[in-house]
């Protein structure tokens, strides 16, 4: 037996087993193709239901256990739950930009993630995005490979006239790697597209940008800081997350959301509510979830006094109203994990396009030039019909005739058989003039093939027309704002802040305090007076802790700071420095103090010089 014993080391094995199976994981399950933007599952899944099933978005739904149990018996090697849970997530219109499934049932719904209806009780069928994925597929244009069992051949990418891959994002984890990309407006992207062709190596990122803004979320959202998107694109991976909202508008005292941010889910966000029922409760009288199937309506009764705005930024920083994405863009590209910048993408789909183009074009040329050389032998036989009616006739089979034809007509093998393959009957009918006008039509399609073939320009200026054709057919409008909102340091600490009703004191040697309004007492007559500057008063002012203090000092500047920064008087006996809480000039004094209230945010502040000069300036 030794001599079929092979020693090895456990740990040397351990470490081979794993790698091939990461890289497995890699390249074939977990990482999308920069070509279609598919995971493997997902490309097995769309070409059971076209290419098996022969389906596509004319066609009747279909259960969705059928298509699955198909794409099990095909091609998946995994198990039902799982190839369901995917071709789910590819019909869910709150989570694909442009879905690549029609889905009849629940499939799926913003209430919760992994709430869809069992297999046995959901229809699905090829969406319209879905027959743009397998266009010229039977052209033999993407390389094939074996399924599982050996029993058919499935496509390594699919043809995808549709840019899947930068359209629809995707969030996707594996072996040491991730990968996170958001979705972009159809037009737009064949916009950027067609710009890279035309432009080749010249264009630059700022252009793209100039058709490509950013992200386009499937429902109507707001990104409230944009300008952080360049990079993303430039790089691939984002610096800064992005900020995402969910769109609402106020009614009365109702904070109405009618959408929520991408990939967030209602049951989330009521139990962050819940958690946060104490701090929220300062701010909200009620809140009900009038939302429906497909439809999202949140609302949120405020309370009197309260400025709305101010609840909704509480919102924001509790709950998943606001949330952040950011991009991690790695892809399949030539078999390889890439981290691709967005103009990379762009180049891998207009390159994946070329060769489809190439692909095709060469089985249209080779179609066209067989079929234009039976023509040639049809019509040379057309021309002395008689005679050769009258060779085979006299012939004792079909070899003696295939070989008189050859002998008598100069015809070749593939010629004659194409005329012995005729009935007599149909060989009469056919006319010289039809068959010379096909001749043509063939020729003047292997001419266009050639000119695709062996000009670039040309070949480009086919990809731009596809493009074009794509853009103007199923391109729509931009849902999402882009947005840049600056929120002020002060802002992210407000939301913070627990309001809480004060007194802030300020004496005329520059200290500052604030008291609890319930601990401060009102000096009554008989007090004694003051004694130094410190002690005098300059203002004492009535606010609250999510309020801003506004400083004036004599140079004409104003400073501001949020009213809970400004120390508690209960642990200090006169005050802190006014300056160590804004910054000030040298020799800078404050000459004046107010009060921001922000329930009622004031349109204007009124100045009065000594001199007798009085302005009115917008806050």
């Amino acid at each position: 037996m030794s001599d079929f014993i092979t020693e090895i080391d456990i740990l040397d094995e351990s470490k081979d087993c794993f790698l091939t199976y990461a890289e497995e994981v890699l390249t074939d399950r977990a990482v999308p193709s920069a070509e279609d933007g598919l995971l493997s599952v997902h490309r097995k899944l769309l070409w059971t239901m076209e290419d098996i099933l022969k389906m596509d978005n004319s066609s009747k739904f279909k259960k969705s256990a059928s298509v699955v149990g198909t794409t099990l018996a095909t091609s998946y090697f995994h198990g039902d739950t799982a190839c369901y849970g995917a071709l789910c997530k590819i019909a869910q219109p709150y989570l694909m930009r442009y879905p690549l499934i029609d889905g009849d049932g629940n499939l799926g719904t913003q209430e919760g993630n992994g709430m869809e209806a069992a297999q046995r009780y959901t229809n699905v069928r090829p969406s319209k995005y879905a027959d743009l994925m397998m266009t010229d597929f039977k052209k033999n244009i993407v390389p094939l490979k074996e399924t599982y069992n050996g029993e058919y051949m499935e496509p390594v990418v699919l043809p995808s006239l549709l840019p899947n891959a930068i359209v629809n994002g995707r969030e996707t984890i594996a072996i040491g790697l991730a990968h996170n990309s958001l979705p972009n407006n159809l037009t737009e992207t064949c916009n950027a597209i067609i710009a890279r062709l035309e432009k080749n190596d010249t264009l630059t990122i700022d252009e793209l940008m100039t058709w490509m803004k950013g992200p386009d979320f499937p429902l109507e959202n707001d990104v409230i800081n944009s300008k952080d998107i360049k990079i993303a694109y430039a790089t691939g991976r984002s610096s800064t997350s992005l900020k995402v909202r969910g769109r609402y508008h106020i009614e009365k005292n109702n904070i109405i959301f009618t959408t929520i941010p991408y990939r967030t889910y209602r049951n989330k966000i009521k139990e962050q509510i819940t958690k946060n029922i104490d701090v929220l409760s300062e701010y909200l009288e009620d809140f009900s979830d009038e939302s429906n199937v497909g439809v999202n309506k949140l609302v949120f009764k405020v309370k009197k006094g309260i400025n709305p705005e101010q609840a909704v930024l509480k919102l924001f920083t509790l709950t998943d109203l606001q949330t952040t994405l950011s991009y991690n863009m790695n892809y399949i590209v030539n078999g390889t994990p890439k981290m691709c910048s967005m103009m990379e993408l762009i180049d891998a789909y207009v390159n994946h396009q070329i060769n489809i183009l190439i692909a095709s074009t060469q089985y249209d040329l080779d179609k066209a030039e067989k079929r234009k050389h039976i023509l040639e032998g049809l019509i040379l036989i057309i021309s002395n019909i008689d005679k050769a009616i009258n060779l085979i006739r006299n012939s004792l089979d079909k070899a003696e005739a295939r070989t008189k034809l050859i002998a008598k007509f100069k015809l070749d093998e593939e010629q004659a058989n194409a005329v012995l393959d005729m009935k007599l009957s149909r060989l009469t009918k056919l006319d010289k003039d039809d068959l010379i006008k096909e001749l043509e039509e063939k020729k003047a399609i292997i001419a266009e093939c050639h000119k695709i073939l062996e000009k670039e320009i040309y070949r480009n200026q086919k990809i731009i027309e596809k493009v074009k054709w794509l853009r103007d057919k199923y391109g729509d409008a931009r849902r999402t704002q882009l947005l840049n909102i600056e929120v002020p340091k002060e802002e992210k600490e407000i939301a913070e802040v627990v309001p809480v009703d004060v007194v802030v004191v300020t004496t005329e040697s520059g200290l500052i305090k604030k008291v609890p309004i319930s601990n401060f007492k009102i000096q009554k007559r008989g007090g004694r007076g003051v004694k130094s500057a410190d002690d005098a008063i300059m203002s004492a002012i009535k606010t609250n802790t999510v309020d801003y203090m506004m400083f004036f000092t004599q140079t004409g500047r104003m400073y501001r700071c949020v009213v809970d920064n400004i120390p508690d008087g209960t642990n200090i006996t006169k005050g802190v420095p006014i300056n160590s809480l804004i910054k000030l000039e040298l020799n800078e004094k404050v000459i004046a103090v107010t009060s921001l209230h922000r329930q009622k945010l004031p349109q204007f502040a009124i100045f009065v010089t000594k001199q007798g000069l009085i302005k009115k300036s917008f806050l």
